[in-house]
This record gives C-alpha cells, structure tokens and sequence, in this order.
C-alpha cells in the first residue's frame, strides 16, 4: 500500500505550500495597503504579484478539496437512486473526472508553451509559463486522487 502513503505525503506537502502561499498572498496585501494609504508610495508589483500567487493558491487548493471529497456538487438526485445505481454514478463520475483531468494536461502544455514568451508586467522576472504551469501541476495531482478514490470505491463494491 504505498500508493496511498505516498498521496498523504503529497497531500501534506501541498497544504504546506497552500500555507506558504496563503501567508504570503497575507503580508503583501497588508504591505499594500500599509504603502499605498500611510506612506502614500504603493508597491507597483504588489496586485500583480498577489493574483499571481492566488492563481497558484486556487489550483493548489482545489486538489485539497478534491482529495476530500468536499468540492461543491449536487447530489439531489443521486441520492434517490438505490445503492447499485449510486455506486455505477459514482464510478462513471470518477472516470469522467481522470479523463477530464488527463485532458487538461494534455491541452495545458501548449498554453505553457506560449506563455514562456511572456514576462509579467511589473514583475519581469517571472514568466507567465511559471503561473500557467499551475494547471497541469494539479491537474496531475487531482487525477491521481481521483484514481484513488476509484479504487477505494471499487474495494468498497467488494467488501
């Protein structure tokens, strides 16, 4: 069983770096506006660098919620189906899921591509290549969760 070891060791990291990013989205806003409304001298890069890191901070965070299972969904209607019935849903809706995640990894590489042109306006060091790669990064992340559940669903089935 190391698969699953080795999810809860990702899971870890990534609320780690969930934390980093949150703290420092935090102290550059409060920066911000310390700047801007008591010494009247803003950060030029602050907003951008902030939306960058909400950027990241929003993929990274959504894994967390996938791994959970917490992500908002309606289940009105699943729930008036019997057990045999939810549980092909269920299936059906993790498999869709991996493909749909495969699938943005896939179409995400040429926008990283492209978006290696570009450099951030106020912040010229960092290249949009670096925020777009936030989309296959947890899409990689979310698929191998979903493939977890999956297979906890299947044994599930079994037991």
């Amino acid at each position: 069983m190391i698969f699953p070891a080795l999810l809860n060791i990702l899971d870890k990291t990534i609320k780690s770096i969930c934390i980093l990013l949150f703290t420092s989205l935090l102290t550059i806003i409060s920066l911000q506006i310390i700047s801007r409304y008591i010494f009247h001298e803003p950060f030029v890069w602050a907003e951008e660098g902030a939306g960058l890191i909400f950027i990241w901070l929003c993929f990274l965070g959504g894994t967390v919620v996938h791994r959970k299972g917490t992500h908002i969904s309606i289940d009105y209607f699943i729930r008036r189906f019997n057990t045999l019935a939810k549980k092909i849903i269920s299936l059906t809706i993790l498999l869709l899921t991996i493909i749909l995640f495969a699938f943005l990894i896939f179409i995400s590489i040429p926008l990283i591509e492209r978006g290696g042109l570009l450099k951030a306006v106020t912040i010229p060091w960092i290249n949009w290549g670096y925020i777009y790669l936030a989309v296959p990064v947890s899409s990689v992340v979310m698929c191998l969760y979903s493939i977890e559940s999956l297979f906890n669903t299947i044994k599930k089935s079994y037991n």
